[in-house]
């Protein structure tokens, strides 16, 4: 599983660039191509000199897209060194052009650059976005007409969706909820996903994306964008993963029901093992594993899998 938009933080992956030689090697390889699109390294923006406080977000998009990206594609590889590949991949927003280049649909560098092409037009059409998750059900937002110009972005579980849209609309959001008393947390990202305010983009995204020639899938893609298990891409793919909202709950729990599989959360995070353990059938006898979490257990962690699996 490949996460997306916010679940990005400076540091992220960084013991298991220090102790891993794979993992480190793939991330050069990866910072290579980073110097010739953007000019300048990424991986000392993710891995800084001076150590960030923990308050400052990873929030400018230049950065964010292609490091989350990198990290979570040069983790995939990691994996397949060690001999485990995967029956399917699966995508979450930005996490669809992660799993199409680890199924070899895309090549590397022409995901990268998509992705990066894709932050420019983003930063230079869109006005000003916000996104904010909210620990309650989606249900809420039907209730109150502060929603109202901030439509649902993700669904990730019965008590967990995220709205997306223009700042001064989302902060009057997260001032009802904080009212309210109702857990939320806005999103490190100044760009609205899967809101109106990407319709101004539609065009110009549809001739950028439409460069791109996918290949066949190595494996299939469980799109969240379509709520569907893809072996071929559908016409306007990249759009709708751009545009629709994520469905994180009902894709997992469609496949699911074909289980029992074994989830491996390869984003920086943990989020998306996270959700699953919520978004799941009570009945279901499928686990989640995460490798990179906040909290520096990587290499136990992808240890514990591979002596798993």
């Amino acid at each position: 599983m490949f996460s997306g938009q916010g679940s990005q933080y400076f540091e992220m992956g960084r013991d298991l660039y220090d102790a891993d030689p794979d993992f480190r090697e793939l991330l050069h390889t990866c910072d290579a191509h980073c110097r010739r699109l953007l000019g300048y390294s990424l991986l000392a923006v993710i891995y800084p000199e001076r150590k960030k406080p923990e308050s400052e977000p990873f929030d400018n998009l230049l950065d964010s897209h292609p490091a989350l990206f990198c990290i979570q594609y040069a983790l995939a590889q990691t994996l397949f060194r060690r001999g485990m590949k995967p029956d399917l991949v699966l995508g979450y927003s930005l996490g669809e052009w992660v799993a199409l280049a680890v199924a070899g649909a895309l090549p590397f560098a022409d995901a990268l650059e998509s992705i990066v092409n894709q932050a420019e037009l983003l930063l230079r059409y869109t006005e000003p976005g916000a996104m904010l998750a909210i620990m309650a059900p989606p249900e809420i937002a039907e209730a109150s007409p502060v929603f109202r110009e901030t439509p649902i972005a993700a669904f990730n579980f019965r008590k967990h969706f995220v709205v997306s849209g223009p700042r001064d609309f989302v902060q009057r959001v997260q001032a009802h909820v904080r009212q309210e008393g109702i857990a939320h947390q806005m999103l490190p990202v100044r760009v609205a996903f899967h809101s109106p305010l990407m319709d101004v983009v539609e065009q110009r995204y549809q001739d950028l994306v439409g460069q791109l020639h996918p290949r066949a899938l190595r494996f299939p893609l469980v799109s969240l964008a379509h709520s569907a298990l893809l072996e071929t891409l559908p016409e306007h793919f990249f759009w709708n993963v751009l545009r629709r909202p994520v469905r994180f709950e009902d894709s997992i729990r469609s496949l699911d029901a074909g289980g029992p599989y074994t989830f491996v959360d390869l984003g920086p995070s943990g989020t998306l093992a996270t959700f699953f353990k919520y978004a799941r059938h009570p009945e279901s006898e499928s686990i989640a594993h995460p490798i990179l979490t906040p909290y520096q257990q990587a290499l136990a962690n992808l240890e514990h899998l591979e002596g798993q699996l």
